[in-house]
């Protein structure tokens, strides 16, 4: 019986990191596994022919092409639910916190 994994990531480098790393665990922990037999026992979902891997964007939408349900995790903090971080304002380190942000500023020495 073949086991079907899915990797979920950012990038190409990603899943070959994920994977390898993957497949180390396997080979470790089962005393009748090596890379010989790999290919035989587990299998890489593809959910596109020329991508082994799901980016997080689009993780919703494959559970709803696969008929599963919603796969993101629900992370909590406390007990709250996690809010987007709103983006960070920067400012010229040699610029006071009330002043504006300019592009001409100088650059921190």
């Amino acid at each position: 019986m073949t086991a079907r994994l899915l990797v979920v990531c950012e990038a190409a480098a990603d899943f070959r990191t994920a994977s390898e790393l993957a497949d180390r665990v396997l080979c470790a922990d089962i005393s009748w596994l090596d890379e010989g037999l790999l290919a035989s026992v587990r299998q890489w979902l593809a959910v596109a022919p020329d991508l082994p891997f799901v980016r997080w964007d689009k993780l919703d939408s494959v559970a709803q092409e696969y008929g599963l349900r919603r796969l993101r995790p629900r992370s909590r903090f406390g007990g709250e639910p996690v809010r987007p971080t709103p983006p960070l304002r920067t400012r010229p380190c040699n610029s006071r916190p009330s002043s504006p942000v300019s592009e001409a500023s100088p650059a921190c020495s």
